[in-house]
């Protein structure tokens, strides 16, 4: 849109910085162009994870849009846990195996079992496991919990 229309990239801009001062919030705008005119059709407070959500409310605090304390009371304190998850680095070097839904926010690490027992036996014998399931039943859901080992598998 840059290059393709000046203009209207640049309107686009001045409204984006018109509206968040405004809401003082990241905005999410709908906007359409037509025959060379910017038409804005709906705004509203963007949604983010936690780690958005905590930068956006410290660069805001930084840039004087709003205090420390505000900055504070916009990070809901429940996401908080999602930044507490172990976490892999996103710049190691790694291959894909494969692909599916994450079961929680976190990372594993441990060999690759798909089922229940398996999973079971190695915690048991305090050897790391990532548990994989092609759906979720309710053996997958309570077979470790019910062992005191507070897993659940990774649905793929």
């Amino acid at each position: 849109m840059e290059t393709a229309m000046p203009q209207c990239y640049a309107e686009l801009l001045q409204v984006r910085e018109t509206l968040e001062r405004h809401y003082k919030d990241m905005q999410d705008m709908e906007f359409t162009v037509q025959r060379g005119k910017l038409y804005m059709l709906q705004t509203r407070n963007g949604k983010r994870t936690a780690e958005a959500s905590l930068r956006i409310a410290v660069e805001m605090a930084s840039e004087g849009l709003i205090d420390q304390k505000e900055a504070v009371l916009r990070v809901n304190p429940a996401s908080l846990d999602q930044l507490l998850h172990p976490t892999l680095d996103p710049k190691a070097k790694r291959t894909l195996i494969g692909k599916g839904l994450a079961a929680s926010p976190g990372a594993a690490s441990g060999a690759v079992v798909f089922n229940a027992d398996e999973a079971e036996s190695r915690a048991d014998k305090a050897r790391p496991s990532s548990w994989c399931a092609s759906k979720r039943a309710p053996r997958t859901s309570t077979a470790c919990t019910r062992q005191g080992h507070p897993h659940q598998p990774a649905v793929a």
